[in-house]
């Protein structure tokens, strides 16, 4: 499971590159500071897969809160992520990012975007899914229990990306 996270974090490696790219022939200064946060992010989750690989290895955790309650991150999707309200709002916002990253890579005039402004809009579309779980972690952790205020927070951190375009 372990190296799956290491060839996704590889492939969204090469995805960054790409937007970054984008972002700097687009002379986009957001853009180019979105990427770099997201190359933050995928040397975040390279160090805590390394670190996990070592916890596994010396059987033992560093910290005690490190593990997120001894389960693994499939359990922790069929637990309090799909059961959650918070949750329900997260695999659906980003099932409906996704869906409009690949829309404006195909038909950015069918969505409203310019041509030049479609690279942008699918980074940020294909990036979101993972800044909400992030919020996701951030804001209902450590004991996920759902409450109507984190449920209005996510689902206005998961129309953000549409605000930003539209606007």
């Amino acid at each position: 499971m372990r190296l799956l996270g290491f060839v996704g974090i590889f492939f969204l490696a090469l995805i960054n590159v790409l937007g970054m790219f984008i972002a700097i022939e687009g002379n986009d200064w957001g853009g180019i500071a979105l990427m770099a946060c997201m190359a933050g992010l995928l040397v975040f989750f390279t160090r805590m897969l390394w670190r996990g690989r070592r916890v596994e290895r010396e059987g033992r955790l560093p910290v005690a809160g490190d593990d997120w309650d001894n389960r693994s991150i499939s359990d922790f999707f069929a637990g309090p992520v799909a059961r959650s309200r918070e949750g329900k709002v997260l695999i659906a916002g980003s099932g409906m990012s996704l869906l409009l990253a690949i829309v404006a890579y195909i038909a950015p005039a069918m969505l409203g975007l310019a041509a030049a402004r479609a690279g942008s809009a699918i980074v940020l579309f294909v990036f979101w899914p993972v800044f909400a779980f992030l919020l996701y972690v951030q804001l209902c952790g450590p004991h996920y229990r759902s409450s109507p205020y984190k449920v209005f927070t996510m689902l206005a951190f998961m129309c953000l990306p549409l605000y930003t375009f539209y606007r």
